[in-house]
């Protein structure tokens, strides 16, 4: 076992380090500057490049053929299964699509997404196996927590700029050529799952390891960036409570964030306080009308305009995708 002395490593652990055995292979670093861009840029970064060849597809292939060989491991559990299931099912749709010849072709390929999403998992999957089996679980996860910390900081005056042009919903971005789609192209949902992903670099690190901890502006951001998008949309809200509760707080934590929302809800009634941005207001009634909506209750004041429109939308959503099913026989499809 060697030292860090002296704010250096010695020789021996910086050959360690360079060890061909202890490094990631060349596709699992392409793939995580893929996913820093994709969180970054959010979901308009998918449609950079050429129709119908897009970023995705490459990294897909990438993914593939990386993990295209005897060796690779694939995982034995019950969501793989469920996976594994799913991709019949996309089978026997093209099988019957084809067969039948009346189901247009571009719908057939959206059908089988599964099929795509699920070879990028067992992909990526077979790879983190293979690193790990060189190295050990503990060495992959402390590798892949320091990275993610040392993209932190980058990722998140990105992630703020974009939380605040939601709220204004500009039209002059530029987009990507070939495709047309803007370059900065996002939802709140999109915003908080990124959050979500960053909270593992927000914990301590444990001993022994080499997790950087974010500086106090990257994390003030970060907030910042939470209550634009919890401002935003419901969604938002809950991505990030069930993702703080699946990254496993302690339950001083958890009783501090708690304690944390109630002051701003008690800040909001004391103070009577609504600030409006765009269609959305901030306010105590709003809190509780996302509340009550979220809970299936009707909200009974001016604020439910926000809400009662996206409903509709939904339902009318859910009416087209079951005509769709029944009335065209096209059932296992994923629309």
């Amino acid at each position: 076992m060697t030292r860090q002395t002296g704010g250096r490593f010695s020789t021996a652990e910086v050959e360690s380090l360079d060890a061909p055995t202890g490094r990631p292979a060349p596709a699992l670093r392409y793939l995580f500057v893929g996913l820093v861009l994709y969180a970054a840029l959010g979901k308009g970064f998918a449609y950079a490049g050429w129709p119908p060849v897009f970023v995705g597809e490459l990294l897909l292939v990438l993914v593939l053929v990386s993990a295209a060989r005897s060796s690779a491991l694939l995982p034995r559990t019950a969501p793989a299964a469920v996976t594994a299931l799913l991709v019949g099912m996309a089978a026997v749709q093209f099988a019957i699509d084809r067969l039948s010849g009346t189901v247009p072709l571009l719908e057939t390929v959206r059908g089988l997404a599964p099929v795509y999403y699920s070879g990028f998992a067992f992909g990526i999957y077979a790879l983190l196996r293979d690193w790990e089996a060189r190295t050990s679980r503990s060495h992959v996860e402390d590798t892949v927590g320091e990275v993610v910390a040392r993209a932190a900081p980058v990722v998140a005056p990105v992630l703020l700029g974009l939380a605040a042009l939601l709220l204004v919903e500009p039209g002059w971005l530029p987009t990507w050529p070939g495709s047309g789609v803007p370059m900065l192209l996002t939802k709140p949902g999109d915003i908080a799952v990124t959050l979500v992903l960053l909270v593992s670099v927000l914990r301590s690190p444990r001993p022994g390891t080499s997790v950087l901890v974010p500086r106090a502006p990257t994390i003030v951001m970060l907030s910042v960036t939470a209550l634009l998008v919890i401002g935003r949309s419901r969604g938002a809200l809950l991505t990030l409570i069930v993702g703080l509760l699946v990254a496993r707080p302690r339950p001083d934590r958890i009783i501090k964030g708690i304690l944390a929302g109630v002051t701003l809800l008690l800040a909001l009634y004391v103070s009577g306080l609504r600030i409006e941005v765009a269609h959305r207001e901030l306010s105590y009634a709003a809190a509780m009308d996302a509340v009550a909506s979220l809970a299936g209750t009707e909200p009974s004041d001016e604020i439910q305009g926000n809400y009662v429109g996206t409903r509709n939308w939904r339902t009318e959503w859910w009416e087209a995708i079951w005509a769709d099913a029944t009335g065209d026989r096209l059932v296992l499809h994923g629309y």
